[in-house]
Formats: C-alpha cells, sequence, structure tokens
C-alpha cells in the first residue's frame, strides 16, 4: 500500500499537480458594456478562488454603479504553467 500511495504521489508532483488546487492563481475577468461594444478587463495574480471571487465581484458591482457602462459578466481564470489559462470559474 505505501508503495502505491508513493507512485500516486510521485506521478502528481511530476504532472504539475493539474489536479489540484495547491499553488493555483487566478486572474479576475470581468466584461462590460461601453456603449455598444462589449470591453474586458483581466487583472491580478491571486492566490485563491475565493480572493480572486471577491475582486472580480467588487469590480463587476463598481461597473454597473457607474453610467459609463454596465457589466455583463465576471469569472475567475486558473492560470496554467505556460503563462495561459486553463480554466474559467465562478
Amino acid at each position: 500500500m505505501r508503495t502505491t500511495s508513493a507512485v500516486v504521489v510521485l506521478c502528481t508532483v511530476l504532472a504539475g499537480c493539474d489536479g489540484l488546487s495547491f499553488g493555483s492563481t487566478y486572474a479576475a475577468e470581468v466584461g462590460y458594456y461601453e456603449g455598444s461594444e462589449v470591453k474586458w478587463e483581466v487583472w491580478g495574480d491571486f492566490g485563491s478562488l475565493d480572493a480572486c471571487r471577491s475582486a472580480a465581484i467588487a469590480r463587476f458591482n463598481q461597473h454597473n454603479q457607474q453610467s459609463s457602462g454596465k457589466a455583463t459578466s465576471w469569472a475567475c481564470l486558473k492560470k496554467s504553467g505556460d503563462g495561459g489559462y486553463e480554466g474559467r470559474h465562478r
């Protein structure tokens, strides 16, 4: 049983912990209307999904309180190791 557990742990580490959230960082994303055009804001390097959600929701609400534009969407983008994004979370 110990050998099996060690193999699973080793495989997870070598795979970059893709299935786990340890060390994951997130960027917040908010879409909003500027006139008839949809604009997107993507920012941040949040260490947890909860922190990212709080920031995205706050910015979403801020857009809806301004007269210049209305927010249409918010999400958190899980960052991948290659500089891109591997998933969108709400």
